[in-house]
């Protein structure tokens, strides 16, 4: 009599449990209905049904029939993973992980992720191995992260041979081989994995590891940006601009620009400003341009904050201010960047509200030692003046002449006057030096 009473209970769950399914998929006919889901899920999971309880979980941790319920999706996935259910173990070790429902808890994650992983589920084994790679719920071991990238890696796991590539390029937990990273890198690409699709787009391209080969460069990149990868994007954009792997395409290029820009990636930013000021795949917009300048410049882009200094000095799409352009170069000029040097100490010299020969001379000097030739020049006319500096004429002209030697016009210009008037045989002791130094431009 029990075991009758087993079997009919048996086939009353199997039938409420395939009912559900029916109507959370909607195969067989039967119209997707997410409520007579729940309904039947819930009948066969108050029967003790581990992969109904699992089934509702699942409706509750998502919104599906139910209001949108962690904790009971968290009780329902428990039920599940204690008995034996291994992706009910993954959801309730996600939900520990996240602190969704459940308290945030790291070690009970990594327990329930492993008594995942050993029935052989991949998504498990990958996260079980990042437990392992990042000490979080259990002690760092790049060991045990390897094993379980591999396992996971087997499965064709993409993210697992993306991280199992990181570890070989980094010598983590194995010998540092990136002919063995440069491998798992493709396997991950060739699995759909975005992340690896850009990587290994960028080694086509670059010709690193790899002969280069732009139209796969190119392939690789759309496959990534399809996906919605930001930096494939821009990679994607740059080939449009460059005509790199396909014909050169400006408005594409622009396209390719504008989702990253507006998802605040700075590079992307900056290159789509520079499209809108010079009408390269859009119509000119100076105002545009600096605001797509200002955003790059705001994340602490040196080249955007450099542009955007250039637009308040000459009122691009924003209005004239010189003390603005100053705090724009200023930033720009304190990470380096040498022209926005230049600008800056020009801008003391220029302008009598902002104006500083000491400064001018400090940022001139900074920019010239990177070998601006346009720094080199000012730089040489301070010290033949005595701004900010006392008169060294023969320092001046030594600027002026590394200047005129990278082929700077003015340099050029003012270096021949100055040899001509040597040449009418003027021989004062400062004219004597210059002529000594000038003799490099004499045709």
């Amino acid at each position: 009599m029990e075991n009758n009473t087993n079997k009919e209970t048996n086939a009353e769950t199997s039938k409420l449990l395939m009912l559900g399914f029916a109507y959370y998929t909607g195969i067989d006919s039967m119209p997707k209905d997410y409520h007579k889901a729940v309904e039947y899920f819930t009948k066969a999971a108050e029967l003790g049904d581990f992969e109904a309880q699992y089934n509702l979980g699942v409706c509750y941790d998502y919104g599906r029939g139910v209001a949108q319920d962690r904790k009971k999706a968290a009780d329902l996935y428990q039920k599940a993973a204690d008995k034996g259910h291994s992706i009910a173990q993954f959801n309730l070790a996600s939900l520990y992980e996240s602190g969704d429902g459940v308290p945030q808890d790291f070690v009970k994650a990594t327990e329930y992720y492993k008594a995942s992983a050993e029935q052989d589920n991949d998504c498990a084994q990958f996260k079980l191995a990042n437990c392992y790679y990042e000490g979080k719920g259990i002690a760092q071991d790049f060991g045990k992260a390897i094993e379980w990238y591999t396992k996971a890696a087997a499965h064709g796991n993409n993210e697992a041979q993306y991280n199992l590539a990181i570890c070989h390029a980094n010598g983590n937990g194995v010998p540092k081989d990136y002919q063995q990273a440069l491998k798992w890198y493709i396997e991950s690409a060739e699995h759909g994995n975005a992340e690896a699709q850009n990587k290994i787009g960028s080694c086509y391209k670059l010709g690193q590891y790899l002969e280069q080969d732009t139209k796969k460069a190119v392939e690789l990149y759309t496959k990534a940006a399809e996906q919605g990868h930001i930096s494939a994007m821009e990679n994607l954009g740059d080939c449009y601009y460059e005509g790199e792997g396909v014909t050169q395409d400006f408005a594409k290029a622009a396209e390719y620009y504008t989702l990253p820009a507006e998802q605040g990636n700075a590079n992307a930013q900056l290159k789509l400003a520079n499209c809108y000021l010079f009408a390269t795949g859009t119509s000119q917009n100076r105002k545009e341009a600096a605001e797509w300048f200002r955003k790059a410049a705001e994340q602490g882009n040196d080249e955007a904050q450099f542009r955007l200094g250039v637009c308040y000095e000459n009122g691009a799409g924003v209005p004239t201010d010189y003390e603005k352009a100053v705090e724009w170069y200023t930033k720009a000029a304190e990470q380096g960047h040498a022209r926005a040097q230049n600008s800056l100490g020009a801008c003391y010299v220029n302008y009598d509200n902002v104006s500083n020969p000491q400064k001018a001379l400090e940022w001139f000097t900074k920019s010239a030692e990177q070998g601006d030739d346009e720094a080199q020049f000012n730089l040489g006319l301070c010290y033949c003046k005595g701004y900010g500096t006392p008169i060294e004429p023969k320092k001046g002209m030594e600027l002026i002449c590394m200047s005129a030697e990278q082929g700077n016009e003015k340099a050029i210009t003012l270096a021949k006057k100055l040899l001509e008037g040597y040449e009418r045989k003027q021989k004062s002791i400062g004219q004597r030096i210059m002529g000594f130094i000038l003799s490099p431009f004499r045709k």
